[in-house]
């Protein structure tokens, strides 16, 4: 008679907690037990690792998980490494035929690599592959820095993304 072990299921559920759900998924990684299966209920967490063991792989696919991924670096100035896996959009037709904004109440953008104004600063400084797709709709109306980014800094790498149908205005650049 063969023995094994019995299987065991861990269920995540999550809502709009990124850094909990990564400190789970470390956790769960680093166990010596191996012969489980891991579901997560998620709501929202915003660009989840693509890969669990390496969390600093992040694809993104859409409007959330770029928001999230803005909000890691924003916060705990992450060196990452992102991957657009298809064109975004934030705000349909933002702008109207003449550069005009026409959407009523526009999703808000907070540029990747910029914190508040009186906080501690954190930058950009990892790669960003856009893979050839484009954001859309992106709308920022305040803040020091205004673009897709704000500020990079070190050796980061930006690469193959357009920003179209987009408005920015910032104090600074």
């Amino acid at each position: 008679m063969i023995m094994t072990q019995p299987t065991l299921s861990i269920i995540t559920v999550n809502f709009n907690n990124n850094k909990g759900l990564i400190a789970t998924l470390n956790s769960i990684k680093n166990q010596s037990f191996t012969s489980y299966e891991h579901i997560i209920i998620d709501a929202c967490s915003c660009a989840l690792p693509k890969n669990y063991a390496d969390t600093s792989q992040y694809e993104i696919t859409n409007y959330h998980e770029l928001l999230g991924l803005a909000k890691l670096v924003n916060e705990k100035n992450e060196t990452i490494t992102a991957s657009i896996m298809n064109d975004i959009v934030f705000n349909e037709n933002l702008l109207d035929a003449n550069g005009n904004v026409q959407v009523a109440d526009p999703i808000k953008w907070t540029p990747i690599g910029n914190t508040p104004i009186g906080t501690e600063r954190f930058y950009f400084n990892g790669i960003f592959n856009g893979n050839g797709h484009t954001i859309s709709g992106l709308y920022v109306d305040s803040g020091d820095y205004a673009g897709l980014f704000g500020r990079a800094q070190g050796a980061p790498t930006i690469k193959g993304v357009g920003v179209v149908d987009s408005y920015f205005k910032g104090a600074k650049y």
